[in-house]
């Protein structure tokens, strides 16, 4: 195959490269020829002073021509390869689907030929994607209708061609048709029955008459044989009773109705006695008996439904004076004791969130195990959320991550409990599943347990013993502080400078003593914030436990002073 490589013409690649590597050797061996005239010039040159400057002149000579030689050796051997390269690039072989680059991984060129070992097809690249050299271009020639092949249709199949698009039909048959049936009409024709003649017998008119209109078939001129032939306008008193007591349409007595009829006693008349009435009528419907009158008459004349003063008396309560009657009801024995002690059943601290010591404001962000309101840190994966204040009742809205209060086991006893709140989000009971308020989970006495809130809004949250939840124990105010001081308190906290103590001509002064505002769960850890307007070095806490603690300065000037606080925080949390 000739291809078109430049300045070169047309020819076979692998004849040029050959042709040119030829060339390149030939100079190379003229090169070296000359080198060794030049050599042989040098040694003639030694022996003879006078043939020297000439044969210095020829040695220089054949140099040159080596040199040239040379660079030409070598500007064929790279127009042999850019030849190869070139056509390296425009046939690329055998593939087994269209590729994207050519050989070299470089841009396809226009008119990049490869063999599609897939399809046996051989394939021409456009500039934008590859068509097939068998049906590129307008397509086989309208004049070339295959008829010289043994099978055209299987041909045109061969070729993926069909009738109707690049292949033009033709048939010596249609062309000698005047009027063909239209495809309309073929399917009109194609509906009548292969049987269908002019002349159909009656069988056939019957049957397609049965089958198209109400006409009587076989069955029902059967139907209609079977009427009796003595069916007369004059039938026999007899003959009517029967047809009319055996029509299923009719309510008419038959003998055994009145042989029903006649059982009924002799007596029987519209003026029945009482006694006779009062039987009848208790036997056949719910009126009150002689024992249920008797029952009744045992009541107190005074007893009313609604009397709630007579009701009570008898040790009952009416539905009017419960507040939560659906409660009421659904109580049973496992209930009893957490409902009979509600001062202190709730086992969650702050469940209001009433208590924010660390100053909460705005959209709090927490990270893992970080707190915001007092008793509620950071899930695992932290949390967000923000809370309003309506009524006495904070509602908190958590927007992301999820909320945590640990449950200190020494409040815990071992059993059923029931975490219930009011709000949208969900919560769960230690590793449980999440859901809806009123979910219930089992504690063990001693051991801590985790309650968890996920997105939504949360406010009244409380932990009780038993199934089914109560009302929210609301706590004083100055009782749920103290209860959230056992895990962290800010003894100095005021905002302004506290005077803690002073110091003598640089020498350690007194330092500062005091009490936690509750007894705290465990050694806290303890953060000194001095104040701005203090000359103290530093502060170290050289004393501190659960209940108290002791502040030592360390002067950093010679003359008196004085040292501030201007925050202390203690936090034992779990």
């Amino acid at each position: 195959m000739a291809i078109f490589r430049g300045a070169g013409g047309s020819g076979d690649a692998t004849t040029d490269a050959a042709n040119q590597a030829s060339v390149a050797s030939n100079k190379a061996a003229e090169a070296a020829s000359s080198a060794t005239a030049a050599a042989g010039s040098a040694t003639t040159a030694a022996t003879s002073a006078t043939a020297s400057s000439a044969s210095a002149t020829a040695s220089a000579s054949s140099a040159t021509s080596a040199a040239s030689s040379a660079t030409s050796a070598t500007s064929s051997a790279t127009a042999a390869a850019a030849s190869y390269d070139d056509f390296d690039d425009r046939y690329l072989g055998p593939k087994s689907s269209n590729p994207a680059t050519d050989n070299d991984g470089d841009t396809l060129v226009v008119g990049a030929l490869y063999f599609n070992t897939t399809t046996n097809i051989m394939m021409t690249y456009t500039g934008s994607a590859w068509q097939s050299i068998a049906t590129g271009g307008t397509g086989l020639l309208a004049s070339n209708n295959l008829s010289d092949v043994q099978s055209a249709s299987t041909s045109r199949t061969n070729l993926g061609v069909a009738i109707g698009s690049d292949v033009q039909a033709f048939s010596s048959v249609l062309a000698g048709t005047t009027a063909s049936y239209t495809t309309a009409e073929k399917t009109k024709l194609s509906g009548i029955e292969t049987a269908a003649t002019a002349d159909q017998t009656g069988a056939q008119i019957k049957t397609a008459y049965e089958a198209e209109t109400n006409a009587f078939t076989d069955a029902q001129f059967t139907k209609l044989a079977g009427i009796e032939a003595s069916a007369t306008a004059d039938q026999s008193a007899a003959e009517i009773k029967t047809a009319y007591e055996s029509n299923a349409d009719t309510n008419a007595f038959t003998d055994a109705d009145h042989t029903k009829l006649d059982g009924i006693e002799a007596s029987a008349t519209a003026d029945q006695t009482g006694a006779q009435i009062k039987t009848a009528y208790e036997a056949e419907t719910n009126a009150f008996t002689d024992a249920q009158f008797t029952k009744l008459a045992g009541i107190e004349s005074s007893a009313d439904v609604t009397d709630a003063t007579n009701v009570t008396a008898a040790g009952a309560l009416m539905d009017s004076e419960v507040t939560n009657l659906a409660q009421v009801k659904a109580f049973d024995s496992s209930d009893y004791a957490s409902a009979g002690s509600v001062t202190g059943k709730n086992k969650i601290i702050n469940g209001n969130f009433l208590i924010n010591q660390r100053e909460v404001s705005g959209t709090v962000t927490l990270a893992h195990g970080v707190y915001g309101h007092d008793r509620f840190k950071g899930g695992s994966s932290g949390a967000t959320y923000t809370f309003a204040t309506s009524a006495n009742v904070t509602t908190i809205t958590i927007t992301a991550g999820s909320l945590i209060q640990v449950v200190e086991g020494s409040n815990l006893q071992s059993g059923t409990h029931v975490l219930s709140w009011t709000g949208t989000a969900q919560g769960k009971i230690g590793g449980g599943s999440y859901a809806a308020s009123g979910v219930t989970g089992t504690a063990t006495g001693g051991s801590n347990l985790s309650i968890e809130f996920n997105t939504g809004t949360i406010s009244k949250v409380q932990l009780e013993e038993g199934s089914t939840a109560t009302a929210f124990d609301h706590r004083l105010v100055g009782h749920e502080l103290v209860l959230c001081q056992r895990y962290y308190s800010q003894p100095v906290d005021s905002g302004y400078d506290f005077f803690a103590g002073y110091f003598v001509s640089g020498n350690y002064g007194p330092g500062c003593f005091g009490t936690w505002h509750a007894q705290m769960r465990a050694v806290p850890t303890v953060v000194v914030t001095l104040g701005s307007l203090n000359a103290v070095g530093s502060v170290s806490v050289n004393y501190f436990d659960e209940k108290r603690f002791h502040l030592n300065p360390t002067a950093n000037a010679t003359s008196n002073g004085f040292w501030y606080l201007a925050k202390l925080t203690a936090d034992a949390e779990l």
